[in-house]
């Protein structure tokens, strides 16, 4: 399977993208890959090569030059095929940057594609993909409530491990209200986001770590117990704690974890 490096995100556009990330296939083959719940959405572009994304039964094809939004996962039936010679980029956006850059209901768009237009060029370098990030925010006027903003700040900063209701409560909006607005700007409800942290946090520890005992593992990441880290890791990982270094999805352990 092909791995996401890592590429440095220029300080302009930090306030809609948490990281760049690129994948290659030198040869004339096609990969497939699994995708998993992140949290995040993603703006890609496939530089070189085409693809193919299927999710909830629908398919979605990709020509060499695509720009493309991916929202929200909540289904395991998702994956992705590129055809290479084939260069990937991803965006990560930060967890509001899609409704900015949209304007659109984000929780609407859940397993979901949308084509964005197509660039191509000569050379697909980052610079390049950093340029089509560019024009599509820069345009970005829409406001996000302080409140959302201000959740997201403190799910991310506790890796998910934190009262959602207290949450709610402390910024002075309804659980209803809350959650309603969440799902929309964010693409997933708020208790959702976090305990997605949660199982991406004790991914990064079973990556990282792979000598740490799971129990650890599981206080460590904000879960009550082992047994509860196992059953989140069913749910959204479709595997074990304990099997999670055979797992096969290695390109999200190299999206998440780095490895």
């Amino acid at each position: 399977m092909p791995y996401y490096d890592d590429i440095m995100v220029p300080a302009h556009l930090r306030p809609f993208v948490r990281r760049i990330l690129c994948a290659q296939i030198r040869e004339t083959v096609s990969e497939t890959v699994p995708a998993r719940p992140t949290g995040f959405t993603y703006i890609g572009w496939l530089a070189q090569g085409t693809g193919m994304a299927t999710a909830n039964d629908q398919a979605y094809d990709y020509a060499s030059g695509a720009v493309h939004f991916s929202g929200q996962l909540t289904t395991f039936d998702t994956e992705y095929t590129l055809t290479g010679p084939a260069v990937h980029y991803l965006a990560e956006l930060q967890g509001s940057a899609a409704f900015s850059i949209l304007d659109r209901d984000i929780g609407a768009l859940r397993n979901q594609a949308i084509m964005l237009g197509s660039e191509i060029t000569q050379q697909p370098t980052t610079r390049a993909f950093e340029a089509i990030l560019e024009r599509l925010t820069q345009d970005s006027t829409v406001i996000v409530p302080p409140q959302i903003t201000e959740a997201l700040r403190q799910i991310e900063a506790r890796n998910g491990a934190l009262s959602i209701a207290d949450l709610a409560q402390n910024l002075g909006m309804s659980d209803r209200h809350f959650h309603r607005q969440f799902l929309r700007i964010v693409g997933m409800p708020p208790k959702t986001f976090a305990v997605c942290q949660r199982v991406l946090t004790a991914l990064k520890l079973r990556t990282q770590t792979p000598d740490m005992p799971i129990s650890d593992v599981a206080y460590a990441a904000g879960f009550a117990d082992q047994s509860h880290l196992t059953r989140m890791f069913k749910q959204y990982m479709r595997t074990t704690p304990a099997k999670v270094e055979i797992d096969s999805d290695g390109t999200l352990r190299s999206l998440v974890a780095k490895v």
